[in-house]
């Protein structure tokens, strides 16, 4: 998944991530997590390009997951809720 095998992903990256996920939207999530849109945006293209691939689609100001970004989602929730 990662562009570099020896390349690690920040684990608050990834919380910002399926906070995103789970809300449907880079606001929702902000609010969420009491922090500014525009930081999670930043976040989530840190994290896109870390990656090296899009996890969500971007149509009408709302935001749709990818397929990866539903695996990702996956893989994370059962890392973080064994």
């Amino acid at each position: 998944m990662l562009n570099n095998k020896n390349q690690t992903v920040d684990l608050n990256k990834l919380r910002i991530f399926a906070a995103i996920y789970e809300s449907n939207g880079v606001s929702k999530a902000a609010d969420l997590l009491h922090v500014t849109p525009s930081a999670i945006s930043q976040t989530l293209t840190q994290l896109e390009i870390e990656l090296g691939f899009k996890l969500f689609q971007r149509i009408s100001k709302k935001i749709y997951p990818t397929e990866q970004a539903k695996s990702l989602y996956l893989i994370f929730q059962k890392c973080t809720n064994d």
